[in-house]
């Protein structure tokens, strides 16, 4: 199974994962179920992860590092939501994967630059829609950052004024 027909991740409860599906991914788990990545190996038709794109941090990474493919799996690291991953260099040379860290402020500021004109012309002929959870007035800011921080939002908030 291909892995970028794949999803890992839909937290936020059954609507997420219906949309997940929706747009196209063949398997959706969630990690705030304990035993989740158990049944990776299962929906991966008993082959390891190749990459994890890794945002969360924390013990997060640590509990894919046994689902990665030993030897040429790979983790992208680009966050921190909850701390620095609970990860040794030791934990990654045992199993022969590679961390990357995709950071660097300016570099990404650089690519989406250049990426501006080609994304909204993909977004003016409709090959990019972006799912919209729903529109509030600016008023109701307040409630808008509470449904992101409770995950709750399935798609893109808008604030009106």
């Amino acid at each position: 199974m291909p892995i970028d027909n794949w999803t890992a991740r839909a937290r936020g409860g059954p609507a997420k994962r219906e949309h997940a599906l929706e747009m196209g991914a063949d398997v959706v788990l969630d990690h705030t179920d304990p035993g989740w990545t158990e049944r990776i190996p299962e929906a991966l038709g008993g082959d390891g992860l190749d990459v994890v794109f890794e945002s969360i941090g924390g013990a997060s990474v640590g509990r894919l590092l046994d689902t990665m493919t030993p030897g040429t799996g790979r983790v992208l690291f680009y966050g921190v939501l909850d701390g620095e991953p609970a990860i040794t260099p030791m934990d990654l040379l045992r199993r022969g994967l590679t961390l990357v860290g995709c950071g660097g402020m300016t570099d990404w500021a650089e690519r989406v630059r250049a990426a501006r004109a080609d994304a909204l012309a993909m977004a003016a002929d409709g090959r990019v829609r972006p799912r919209i959870d729903s529109v509030l007035p600016l008023a109701d800011a307040a409630e808008a950052h509470r449904r992101i921080e409770n995950r709750a939002a399935v798609g893109k908030i808008i604030l009106m004024p």
